[in-house]
């Protein structure tokens, strides 16, 4: 008997419960009820006011004198006439029904429906609300690259459509993105009009050149705030049927809060346990039947234990064919990049260009798998013998099978056959080869140091001449808490000095780089690296205050000898924010690397050929040390007049290319792809058969090659 009565429910329970669970329902129920009763009460009276003899006297007819005075209170006069009765009574009757009425019912209506499209929008901002959509992009997170991700889809040949998703702030989110975009755009087309305007063009044809290279904002933003970790919140923007899914790691710098963290400690950067839980989350979910097939999950993690766990997610949650993986460990890139940069200064135009969509590009095709090295080589010589439009560069195993990788502008010219058959042309190459002594100062330090490092050691024992004569002689200037934690380099014997100096001991500064200068032979890479863990107000600048000291130096050392050569440096300087390029350029620096930059390009790549990661870990990676014979390839620039023999004649880009690789030595194949030539580089991409190449001593060429 008491169960029985614990179940059952007087009426004003159930309304209570009812209210509790479903408020704007019963709001909404309320509102009804009251113009209900009301209408059907002021028409009762309005029926009794009306003399007997009216043909209109009636319920009905009366109900609809009163939703008329409601609706437009100027129909008073004309109810009071149709009533027949012109006394107070009728008049004051019928005030009192539009006042009241104005209050019960248009009132009450206006404010719920106002106040249902204000929780419409909220809900939508909140990502509440179902996000119809397919083949998108999908941005998890934010972080100080999150807006240069976004802004190298402007260079696709479609209309992308990127999600963000944030913890918070999404009106700084929404606002970085807008401002990062208007101005990449802006940049962009005022150097087109600067270049159309150098060009011999008609009107006309400046016209039609302009439209045809006009950069537009090819991208719809969306961003919505949420729970990353809620798989309502991930399927309220249909994460199932998306085509890339970027999940980005948490900013290191103090003062820049993206989402909920503040990451001001040594120990934050230990690991990143958010990015673990919010992939294997995404794993779970792609890797569903449900799910879209093919959809690619880039991952960017700062530390080794992050990425040790990420993997292992990789392993054990990745369906191929449905969801495919991949990670990227954003300090070690950068590190690796910095280093060969620090040894071949003019790659970074290079790479700057190769590592985002506009311009040349790397493109991926799978292929059938060639077997031995002699099959891989018949490969590649095949290929170029009838294809002029497309470079191909290397065959590897990749998780899809065997990829070929291409070097173009254009990602159908991979299938363009070039029908005329070529001139041969034979050179020969110089089997001893040998990199020139490399001189590099280090400006204090970043978050990569340690990968900058390796990336030397790499270098150096790939390169290390056979009478052991040492190649890199490496200086470092650097705070003494700084050098303190790297032991102060003794761990790398090419680091010949270490100073310890504050960007404000600038005589210090000045006195170490002229005496290392006066000590070697040679030209020196001065590198200027960016602390990306400084508060985000004093971003960029020691690398500026750096700079200032390098140009003031270099001018007075000219003033004091005319023969001085300032050529002989070459000053690489990081930022992290690119918005401070135009204040760094201004002091004229050889090459300004924007580090955020590089990794969001190679984020964006990825995230639409995730097979491209193979390719890029390949080339960022010199020969490690112990290791048998040269099995990793990378970007090179040597001399043409100690690459070759002889500097070959003039003839076509495509002859030039097919020469150079049928004369490398099996087991150290070379790929030209391109010249540097009074320090302006020329990537051959196009129709190469008909560019004309005429190299001379003192250009540099751009090689893919394994030594």
């Amino acid at each position: 008997m008491e169960n029985l009565n614990r179940g059952r429910k007087s009426f004003s329970e159930r309304l209570s419960l009812f209210v509790a669970k479903k408020p704007d329902k019963s709001v909404l129920s309320l509102i009804l009820i009251l113009n209900v009763v009301f209408i059907c009460l002021a028409a009762v009276i309005i029926s009794q006011l009306a003399p007997s003899t009216l043909s209109t006297r009636g319920f009905w007819p009366s109900v609809f004198y009163t939703i008329t005075m409601i609706l437009d209170a100027g129909c008073i006069s004309f109810v009071v006439e149709d009533v027949g009765q012109t006394g107070v009574i009728v008049i004051v009757v019928c005030l009192l029904i539009v006042l009241i009425g104005m209050i019960t019912f248009t009132g009450a209506v206006i404010g719920y429906i106002t106040n249902y499209i204000s929780s419409f929008i909220e809900n939508a901002n909140n990502g509440n609300r179902k996000l119809k959509v397919s083949g998108h992009v999908i941005i998890l997170g934010w972080n100080s690259r999150g807006a240069e991700i976004i802004t190298d889809y402007i260079y696709t040949n479609q209309i992308e459509d990127v999600v963000v998703l944030v913890r918070d702030g999404k009106e700084d989110v929404e606002e970085e993105i807008s401002n990062r975009i208007i101005e990449t755009v802006d940049s962009d087309n005022a150097d087109l009009y600067e270049e159309a305007e150098k060009k011999n063009l008609s009107f006309f044809q400046k016209r039609r050149y302009i439209r045809q290279k006009r950069v537009h904002k090819n991208v719809s933003v969306i961003v919505r705030e949420g729970d990353i970790l809620s798989k309502a919140q991930l399927d309220n923007i249909s994460i199932d049927k998306a085509q890339t899914i970027i999940i980005l790691g948490k900013d290191y710098q103090n003062g820049k809060k993206y989402g909920s963290e503040q990451a001001n400690t040594v120990k934050q950067m230990r690991g990143n346990s958010n990015v673990i839980k919010t992939l294997i989350l995404v794993a779970e979910i792609t890797g569903s039947e449900a799910s879209a097939d093919d959809q690619k999950i880039v991952v960017e993690v700062a530390d080794e234990w992050t990425r040790e766990l990420a993997e292992q997610v990789v392993e054990n949650k990745e369906n191929l064919g449905k969801s495919n993986i991949v990670v990227i460990p954003v300090y070690q890139n950068l590190g690796q990049l910095l280093s060969q940069l620090a040894v071949m200064p003019e790659l970074n135009q290079i790479y700057g260009e190769l590592f985002s969509n506009k311009g040349a590009f790397f493109e991926s095709r799978i292929v059938e798998r060639p077997g031995t090295l002699k099959a891989v080589n018949d490969h590649l010589d095949e290929y170029i013998g009838s294809h002029s439009k497309a470079i191909p560069m290397s065959v590897m195993e990749a998780k899809e099978g065997s990829i070929c990788f291409y070097l173009c502008d254009r990602s159908d010219a991979i299938q363009e056959v070039h029908k005329e058959k070529s001139k041969p042309v034979v050179v020969e190459l110089n089997g001893n080869y040998e990199m020139n002594k490399k001189n590099v100062i280090i400006l204090g330090h970043n978050s990569s140091m340690d990968s900058l490092m390796h990336g030397f050691d790499a270098f150096r024992n790939e390169w290390n001449y056979a009478d052991e004569r040492e190649l890199l002689n490496v200086v470092v200037i650097d705070d003494e808490v700084s050098l303190k934690k790297k032991n102060y380099y003794c761990d790398y014997p090419y680091v010949s000095q270490v100073i310890a100096a504050e960007i404000y001991d600038k005589q210090v500064v000045y006195d170490t780089i002229k005496g290392f200068s006066d000590r070697c032979e040679g030209d020196i890479t001065v590198l200027i690296l960016s602390d990306d863990l400084v508060p985000n107000e004093n971003i960029d600048e020691e690398p500026l205050t750096y700079l200032m000291y390098m140009d003031d130096m270099l001018q007075k050392r000219k003033k004091v000898d005319s023969s001085f050569d300032i050529d002989r440096y070459d000053i690489i300087v990081e930022i992290l924010n690119p918005q401070n390029f135009e204040a760094i350029q201004s002091y004229n620096p050889s090459h300004v690397v924007i580090s955020n930059q590089y990794i969001s390009h190679m984020i964006t790549q990825i995230g639409e050929h995730e097979a491209i990661a193979t390719f890029y870990n390949d080339i960022l990676t010199f020969d490690e040390i112990n290791k048998e014979g040269y099995y990793s390839k990378e970007l090179y620039l040597k001399e043409a007049e100690r690459f070759f023999v002889t500097i070959p004649e003039e003839c076509t880009a495509h002859e030039l290319i097919h020469a150079v690789f049928v004369a490398g030595p099996e087991d150290n194949k070379s790929m030209l792809m391109g010249y540097i030539h009074e320090g302006k580089y020329q990537l051959f991409v196009g129709e190469n058969a008909d560019r004309r190449v005429k190299l001379e001593e003192g250009d540099k060429l751009i090689l893919y090659s394994n030594h």
